[in-house]
C-alpha cells in the first residue's frame, strides 16, 4: 500500500487568518459525488498554508489515480488535485531538497493553482506561445502545423536577445492552425460569417539584416495572411520601404493602412492590429501599431476602411503565419524570419490588454531578504515551463546568497513566500581521509563519514532494479559495509524509484507475459546502496580501498558526478552548444542539452570497444580517437582470412586503421554482457550523447577532424582478478588535461579526451545495471541478460562491498595545470538523505 503526506497547501494568495479546512479523497475513476469521498481529515491551516498537524492518506492501492478535495467549513470546494499512488509526495523527505537552493538549480513546483490564468489575457480567441511549441495556451484552438517533410530543414527554434521563437525558412510554405480542430481556426474565425466581426490581433517577429533584405512576393514579405489572391486579409512588410501594411482585398478593391515606420534589422518587433468590423470607418478602432524596444509606432496619417472590404469568412481558408506567400500564379518565393507569439481575439481590446498581448507577462519570481527588502527579480528567460499547476525555472548564476524568501508574483497576486537558504557553489579545499584500518579511531572516522557523506535514495540503469537505498549501509567489524541484494534476496528492505519514492511492482496486463508475479508487492530485489559526498570535490587525488563483491551481477563503482539539464529557453543553451555538447530531445517536444561532468571507475567489465566485420571495414570506414595500448577491438566475419577473427589490442603507435599496428590477443570476443573482474571501466564525461567507444564510422556530413562524441569509456585490463576477497586500492588523479587511473598504486589507464573541469559529488557503492528487453524477449519486470553489463543473473541473496579507506587530496591550480569552473547543478540535492547508522 502507498500513502500521501501533506504538510502545506499552496493557496493562490495568503490567507487572512488561521482557517479550518476539510480534506478527503476518492479514486479518480469513481463518480465525483460526495459519497465517493472517504477518509475525511479536518485540519487547521495557518495564513501561509502550513498545516498545524500534517496528515497522511494511507492504504492507497498501488498504481491508482486518486483525487484529493479541499473544502472550507461551508462545504465549498476550494480546489482539487490529482495524484497517482505510486508517486507519493513526502514534503521535506530528502535532505534540504526544498529549503536549500543553489545557483543554476532547476526549481519545479507542481502544486500551484491557476497560475497561468493569472497572467494571461482573457481566454477569448487564441494565444500561441511559439517559443517552445505550437500549442494554443488558452486551450481554445488547435495546434499549429507546418508544411515541411523534414523537420530539420525549413523550421526550427531560434533565439535572439534571449527571446526564443520559431524560425521559418524558405522550405516552409506556411505555419497554420490544425484544420481538424473542431473549433475552427480558419478565415471565418477572423472575419465572421458575414465579414463584420471585430477582432484584435498581435504577434512578435524578428528579421536579421539578411532577412530584412529579402524580396518577398511582388515586393511583399507576408507576416500573416488568410484568403485567396482575389479575397484576402493580412499584414506584410513592403520590401522597398520596410513599412508594415495592413491590407484587405476584395474582388479587385484593395485598401490598407500603412505604418510609415521602417522595420529595423536584428530587433524584435511587436505588431498589434485592431479592427471594428461593424464600423470600418472608425479611425480609432481600425488601427495598426508596432512596438520596437520601448517605443510604439502608429500611422502618421489616419486611413479609414470602407464597407467594401467586408467579405464573409470562409471555413476552408486557413490562417497562415509565415514569411513569404504564393503569388497570383501560385509561385512561392522563399523567405525566412522568426516568430515568438501570435494572438487573436474576436473583439476589441483596451490599451492595458494590448500591452499584455504584445508583451505577455511571466509569473515573475521575486527573491528578497526575509524582511521583504532587497528584492531581486528572476529574468523571464530563466523560465522553462509554465502551466496552471506546474512551473519550472532555473536559479540565475548571479542570485544573491544567504537566508531569503521567494514567491511567484503575477498580475493577480503574490503567492505564498517560501523561505530558503541560497548557498554558493564551492568545492572542498582540504584533505578528507577516512581510514577504518585504524581501529582505535573508529568513532572519529564514523563521525567523519556521517559529516562528509549522505545516503543516496534513487534509481537509474533500467526499470528492473530497485535503485540504491540507505537501509543497506552499516558498519561491521569496524569497516563500512555497503550491501547489495540480488535476484534471490528474500528480505524486506524496499527499493526506490527514480525520484526516491518506495518502489512497488506495478506491471500488469502485459500483452505477452500478463501480470508481474509480484504485482502490488514492494520491490526488494536488485537493490544496492551508495554514499555520496555532501560537498563538491574538484581536481585532486581520489583513493578508495575496498573489498568488492566476489560474484557477478552487480557493479561496484566510484565516481564524481555533476549534472545539468539546459533547455533552449535559457541563456546557457548556446554556451553549452559552443562547448561541443550535442542536442537532445526533438522538434515537437523541445530540445535540451545535458552537461554531465563525471569520472568513473566501474567493475567488472568486458574489453572490446567495438566489433567490426573484417579489417577492411576498419581500414576504410572507421575514425579512431584517444586510443592507447590498452585499447581492444573485435574482428568477425573477415572475408580475407578467418584467422583475423578475434580480439585485437592496439600497439600504441602508428595509424590505428592499419592491421599492422594491432596484435591479436585472443580468438574469443566477449560481448558486453560477459564481463570479468580482471577488467574495469575508466570513464570520463562532459555530456551523455554518443557511444563512449573511442571511435565512430565515417560520415560524409561530418568532417573527419570533428569529434561528435562527448564521453569515453576506456575498458581496461587490471592484470589480476580484483574479486579475490582482498582489499585493493582504486585510485584516479584528476588534472585539467587528463585523468590517470590506478590499481594498487600502478597506473593502468590515462584518459585525455572529454576531461571534466566542474567539481562533482563523490559517490561510492554497488548498483545494478538492469536494462529491460525492447523486443519482448524477456518479461518487462526482468532484466535483459544482454543489457546487464555487470553480468547476469545476480544469482545470490546478498553481497557486501566493504570500504576500508576513503581519501581525497585536493590539488592546487598549479598542480592541476588549471582551475575548476564553479557551476551549480540542476538537481543538486535530489535523492540525498542523512546517513542513519
Amino acid at each position: 500500500m502507498q500513502s500521501y503526506h501533506i504538510e502545506k497547501i499552496n493557496f493562490a494568495s495568503e490567507l487572512d487568518q488561521t482557517t479550518q479546512i476539510l480534506i478527503d479523497i476518492r479514486k479518480t475513476s469513481d463518480p465525483d459525488v460526495s459519497s465517493s469521498y472517504t477518509n475525511l481529515k479536518t485540519v487547521n491551516v495557518t495564513t501561509t498554508g502550513q498545516l498545524v498537524t500534517p496528515v497522511n492518506f494511507d492504504s492507497m492501492l498501488p498504481n491508482t489515480d486518486y483525487t484529493i478535495r479541499y473544502r472550507d467549513t461551508n462545504n465549498t470546494v476550494i480546489f482539487t488535485e490529482d495524484r497517482k499512488s505510486t508517486t507519493p509526495i513526502v514534503v521535506g523527505d530528502f535532505l534540504d531538497k526544498v529549503f536549500t537552493i543553489m545557483a543554476n538549480q532547476q526549481i519545479v513546483t507542481s502544486n500551484e493553482t491557476g497560475l497561468l490564468d493569472s497572467y494571461l489575457p482573457e481566454k477569448i480567441g487564441f494565444l500561441y506561445q511559439l517559443k517552445g511549441n505550437f500549442r494554443d495556451i488558452l486551450d481554445q484552438f488547435g495546434n499549429f502545423q507546418y508544411t515541411v517533410t523534414d523537420e530539420n530543414i525549413g523550421i526550427g527554434f531560434q533565439k535572439w536577445d534571449n527571446e526564443i521563437g520559431i524560425r521559418l525558412t524558405s522550405n516552409v510554405t506556411a505555419l497554420y492552425p490544425d484544420q481538424s480542430d473542431s473549433t475552427g481556426n480558419n478565415q471565418a474565425s477572423i472575419l465572421g460569417p458575414d465579414g463584420t466581426r471585430s477582432y484584435s490581433l498581435g504577434f512578435w517577429f524578428y528579421l536579421t539584416t539578411d532577412e530584412l533584405a529579402q524580396t518577398g512576393v511582388d515586393g511583399k514579405l507576408w507576416l500573416w495572411y488568410t484568403g485567396t489572391p482575389a479575397r484576402h486579409i493580412g499584414i506584410y512588410m513592403d520590401t522597398t520601404t520596410k513599412y508594415i501594411n495592413w491590407v484587405h482585398v476584395k474582388d479587385g478593391t484593395t485598401e490598407s493602412i500603412i505604418l510609415d515606420h521602417a522595420v529595423i534589422a536584428n530587433k524584435w518587433h511587436r505588431v498589434f492590429v485592431r479592427r471594428d468590423g461593424s464600423n470600418p470607418s472608425d479611425s480609432y478602432n481600425n488601427q495598426i501599431l508596432m512596438k520596437v524596444d520601448s517605443g510604439y509606432y502608429s500611422p502618421s496619417t489616419a486611413t479609414y476602411f470602407s464597407s467594401s472590404t467586408n467579405f464573409a469568412g470562409d471555413v476552408n481558408e486557413k490562417i497562415y503565419l509565415g514569411f513569404g506567400r504564393q503569388d497570383s500564379n501560385g509561385n512561392l518565393i522563399g523567405t525566412s524570419g522568426t516568430y515568438k507569439y501570435f494572438y487573436y481575439r474576436a473583439s476589441l481590446t483596451d490599451n492595458n490588454l494590448r500591452e499584455r498581448i504584445l508583451n505577455p507577462p511571466y509569473p515573475t519570481v521575486i527573491i528578497q531578504d526575509l524582511d521583504g527588502s532587497n528584492s531581486y527579480t528572476v529574468p523571464p528567460y530563466q523560465f522553462i515551463t509554465v502551466t496552471n499547476n506546474k512551473v519550472s525555472w532555473v536559479v540565475p548564476h548571479d542570485v544573491p546568497t544567504g537566508n531569503k524568501r521567494w514567491f511567484y508574483k503575477t498580475y493577480s497576486n503574490e503567492r505564498t513566500p517560501v523561505n530558503v537558504t541560497i548557498v554558493p557553489f564551492t568545492k572542498v579545499s582540504s584533505t578528507i581521509d577516512i581510514n577504518f584500518e585504524n581501529e582505535s579511531a573508529f568513532e572519529s572516522n564514523k563521525n567523519q563519514l556521517v559529516s562528509n557523506f549522505g545516503a543516496l535514495h534513487k534509481s537509474w540503469g533500467g526499470y528492473a532494479n530497485g535503485g540504491v537505498v540507505g537501509d543497506n549501509i552499516y558498519f561491521q567489524d569496524g569497516k563500512l559495509v555497503l550491501e547489495c541484494h540480488g535476484d534471490n534476496y528474500d528480505g524486506n528492505i524496499q527499493g526506490v524509484n527514480r525520484d526516491g519514492t518506495p518502489k512497488v511492482h506495478t506491471i500488469q496486463d502485459d500483452p505477452i507475459y500478463g501480470n508481474d508475479p509480484r504485482y502490488g508487492l514492494p520491490w526488494v530485489r536488485r537493490t544496492g546502496c551508495c554514499i555520496v559526498s555532501n560537498e563538491y570535490l574538484g581536481f585532486g587525488r581520489y583513493l578508495i580501498r575496498t573489498k568488492i563483491p566476489q560474484k557477478l551481477g552487480v557493479a561496484p563503482a566510484w565516481w564524481t558526478f555533476h549534472y545539468e539539464e539546459v533547455y533552449s529557453e535559457t541563456p546557457d543553451y548556446e554556451l553549452l552548444l559552443a562547448e561541443g555538447l550535442k542536442r537532445e530531445g526533438n522538434f515537437n517536444d523541445g530540445y535540451y542539452l545535458v552537461r554531465n561532468h563525471e569520472i568513473d571507475i566501474e567493475t567488472p567489465s568486458h574489453l572490446v570497444m567495438g566489433i567490426f566485420n573484417g579489417w577492411l571495414e576498419v581500414e576504410s570506414n572507421v575514425i579512431f580517437f584517444d586510443i592507447n595500448p590498452q585499447y581492444h577491438i573485435g574482428i568477425q566475419n573477415d572475408t580475407q582470412s578467418s584467422t583475423n577473427n578475434g580480439l585485437w589490442k592496439y600497439n600504441g603507435t602508428g595509424n590505428p586503421n592499419l592491421r599492422t599496428n594491432w596484435t591479436k590477443v585472443s580468438t574469443v570476443i566477449n560481448p558486453v554482457y560477459i564481463p570479468s573482474f580482471d577488467n574495469f571501466k575508466c570513464n570520463t564525461w562532459i555530456g551523455e550523447t554518443g557511444s563512449g567507444s573511442g571511435w565512430r564510422y565515417k560520415d560524409s556530413t561530418i568532417p573527419d577532424t570533428q569529434n561528435d562524441e562527448v564521453y569515453l569509456a576506456n575498458l581496461t585490463p587490471i592484470g589480476q582478478f580484483a574479486n579475490d576477497d582482498a582489499f585493493h586500492d582504486y585510485e584516479w588523479r584528476w588534472y585539467k588535461d587528463r585523468v590517470e587511473f590506478y590499481f594498487d598504486g600502478v597506473l593502468k589507464q590515462t584518459n585525455t579526451s572529454f576531461i571534466p573541469d566542474i567539481p562533482g559529488r563523490l559517490t561510492i557503492g554497488p548498483w545494478f545495471p538492469s536494462g529491460t528487453s525492447s523486443n519482448g524477449s524477456y518479461a518487462p519486470w526482468l532484466p535483459d541478460p544482454t543489457k546487464t553489463w555487470a553480468g547476469s543473473p545476480a544469482d545470490w541473496n546478498y553481497q557486501k562491498f566493504i570500504v576500508e579507506r576513503i581519501l581525497f587530496e585536493p590539488y592546487t591550480d598549479t598542480n592541476a595545470n588549471g582551475s575548476n569552473r564553479l557551476i551549480g547543478e540542476s538537481y543538486p540535492f535530489d535523492g540525498i538523505k542523512t546517513i542513519t547508522l
